[in-house]
């Protein structure tokens, strides 16, 4: 219960392995601080910060920054994690198993992130749409010659407050000095993602990125399926089917860790994570 309950000064083992945790989805590894008492005892565990560290090539050695940006910022090196030389501050580094990654980690889901920034770039578009309204539609070309900027600002204006509503502007002017031509409009057909293009896109990124994630049941994480009902008994499969495939694993790995690390607190090895229901009792 001590070392539960106080893992160091500031959290209990529950709060250190939330954050080991997401940083294991995040990126495949986390880093922890160890410190040692001057009796040789393991005293306190702190969770690092993944993005503030850097390693050499075979993980013995470790630098710490807060911003690894400002040049001036000076770091502070670590030695590995080392129970045969139990003392000072190290740093435990644990990685999940990737072929040919070499000193730093990869994330599970490194094979979906193709459709991850597939997924930012299209909410871009789709933000830049509901800000702008912009998705031209029409080329005008007026042929009285090029005015100044002015001139065409006062042109432009005046074809906005005419011929825009609430989508926004649709049009393109183009100004070309050759009189003898009348104004002409050219369709410049659709420049946005229809909304069946949207569709078929948007179900494609939805798809692969749940694949990357293993993810077998969308439903347990909140995410309606179209001709699914979600039924408690279907949430229930889905989350023991999840939990065996991929959850039971992450579990005896943190487990193992932080009952290895126990030991060298001088307490029993015997640590559980309690497992959650994702649904209440039922009667």
């Amino acid at each position: 219960d001590t070392f539960i309950q106080k893992v160091n000064r500031m959290e209990s083992l529950d709060d250190l392995t939330r954050k080991v945790s997401l940083d294991t989805e995040l990126f495949g590894g986390y880093y922890l601080e160890i410190i040692w008492s001057l009796t040789g005892q393991l005293a306190e565990i702190w969770h690092l910060d993944y993005t503030k560290i850097r390693t050499n090539k075979d993980n013995t050695q470790y630098w710490y920054k807060e911003d690894w940006k400002d040049r001036n910022e000076q770091y502070t090196i670590y030695p590995a994690f080392n129970p045969k030389n139990p003392q000072g501050k190290q740093i435990y580094y644990i990685k999940e198993y990737r072929p040919n990654t070499g000193a730093y980690s990869l994330p599970g889901y490194f094979g979906a992130l193709n459709y991850i920034e597939s997924d930012i770039e299209v909410s871009k578009h789709v933000l830049g749409n509901a800000k702008t309204g912009f998705s031209a539609s029409k080329l005008i070309t007026l042929p009285n010659g090029e005015p100044t900027p002015e001139e065409q600002r006062v042109v432009h204006n005046k074809f906005k407050n005419t011929y825009t509503g609430a989508d926004g502007i649709k049009y393109m002017l183009a100004f070309v000095n050759d009189a003898s031509r009348k104004p002409i409009v050219d369709d410049l057909g659709q420049s946005d993602l229809t909304k069946e293009d949207f569709g078929r896109v948007d179900s494609l990124i939805q798809v692969n990125i749940f694949s990357g994630h293993q993810i077998t049941t969308p439903s347990i994480f909140g995410i309606a399926e179209a001709g699914k009902l979600g039924s408690r008994t279907e949430m229930r499969d889905g989350f023991e089917i999840f939990k065996s495939t991929y959850v039971n694993a992450k579990q005896m790995e943190l487990e193992s860790t932080f009952n290895m690390l126990a030991g060298f607190a001088g307490y029993p090895e015997d640590l559980k994570i309690i497992p959650c229901e994702p649904i209440g009792m039922e009667l």
